[in-house]
């Protein structure tokens, strides 16, 4: 797929989207998994050794684990279905909501794939460093490859509660779906590169090679157009 334009990564003009390649401009995506963990665990020595990449890497991370925390009181609670149920419901709920948004934002009710794309990086990006997604897409195509997302890979030691992705995600493109009639959405997770469906220059995507989660599994979202 090719939508490279004169114009800057992240923005929309004319009805075009030059994605967003490289996730580690986002503040606090250059702060090692490494420094994390200790700032997690409260390994400095005062407020004034912080920077803001710090913050932002740490905040992002606490909400990571939270998501995914409520799983084990889930289990604890009403056990593991419920707890799958309840993801889904979440998933959904979400969902609807961005979905929702971007129609809003937009002022129309059949996206564009360059549309979808913005939409895409501009959700991942408020998500925080934790979230990268790599977007590319044609006339009828859109394709979201990620191997490190909040919302969908728990943090470094949660891998259990990956059970919950998929019911989580469910819900996502269930509420999707029931609003774009015209699109067909298939999800892959947990894939190798040699898996995906639409296979990847990785070169292209500097955080690939060189994020915290380089050499991980990947997730792939594709977006059909049905017209």
């Amino acid at each position: 797929m090719n939508n490279e334009r004169c114009i800057a990564p992240g923005v929309m003009k004319d009805g075009v989207y030059r994605v967003i390649t490289d996730w580690n401009m986002v503040v606090g995506a250059r702060v090692s998994e490494e420094r994390i963990q200790k700032l997690m665990n409260f390994e400095f020595e005062s407020f004034m050794d912080l920077t803001l990449d710090d913050i932002i890497a740490c905040n992002n991370r606490k909400s990571q684990v939270m998501l995914w925390a409520f799983s084990l009181a889930g289990e604890k609670v009403m056990g593991e279905e419920k707890t799958r149920e309840l993801y889904y419901e979440l998933g959904y709920m979400i969902g609807k909501k961005g979905w929702e948004s971007i129609l809003k934002h937009f002022k129309t009710d059949k996206l564009t794939p360059a549309q979808v794309s913005w939409y895409q990086d501009m959700a991942h990006f408020f998500y925080g460093p934790h979230t990268s997604a790599y977007t590319e897409y044609t006339e009828d195509t859109v394709v979201v490859t990620r191997q490190d997302c909040m919302v969908s890979y728990p943090p470094p030691g949660m891998e259990d509660r990956n059970k919950y992705v998929s019911p989580f995600t469910d819900g996502y493109l269930n509420a999707y779906r029931a609003l774009s009639p015209y699109l067909t959405i298939t999800f892959l997770p947990f894939i190798t590169a040699e898996e995906m469906e639409y296979k990847l220059d990785l070169t292209k995507y500097p955080s690939f090679c060189g994020g915290k989660r380089a050499g991980h599994k990947f997730h792939q979202l594709i977006f059909k157009w049905n017209e």
